[in-house]
């Protein structure tokens, strides 16, 4: 199917499908802000459930493929990406505003940069650069959201005065 669609059509789904996440994220935080433990499990239960046909095998008790990996490598990924998900949902406490909450949640190159560096490997200078720059943008966005939460908060003050 995609490779019937052209660029600017995949472009649009791509857009389209990242902006109504944020208007149905925002809505529900605003409705329901401790609502983050539903939208984690939800989460995890369409994965599962979308991803079961592709594991299914009835030639098997267990009625899934055997993995490839060993156990306790796949037990330890969705460990880890459940407590990313506790903590991104846990941010939401601190009142930051859900387009922040976004950009600091795709903040993950910088964090995969470093465990590579960790392991050994070395990267380009445009690499660098480049998460450099997303860095600095995702910096200056934080610390715009922050202005003006205080400069509302300061008018509001002045007005109620």
């Amino acid at each position: 199917m995609i490779e019937t669609l052209g660029p600017a059509a995949i472009v649009a789904l791509i857009f389209g499908g990242c902006c109504s996440n944020v208007f149905a994220l925002e809505a529900i935080v605003k409705r329901e802000a401790d609502s983050g433990l539903l939208i984690t499990f939800t989460q995890f239960l369409l994965t599962t459930i979308t991803s079961f046909p592709s594991q299914f095998d009835a030639s098997r008790s267990g009625l899934i493929k055997k993995p490839s990996a060993p156990f306790y490598k796949w037990a330890i990924s969705a460990a880890m990406f459940f407590a990313v998900n506790m903590l991104n949902n846990w941010a939401f406490a601190f009142k930051i505003s859900v387009p922040v909450h976004i950009i600091l949640r795709s903040f993950g190159s910088v964090t995969t940069m470093a465990a590579g560096w960790l392991r050994g490997r070395t990267y380009s200078t445009l690499q660098t650069f480049s998460v450099a720059m997303l860095t600095v943008g995702v910096v200056i966005s934080a610390w715009a959201d922050v202005s003006s939460k205080v400069s509302t908060s300061e008018s509001r003050i002045a007005i109620d005065g």
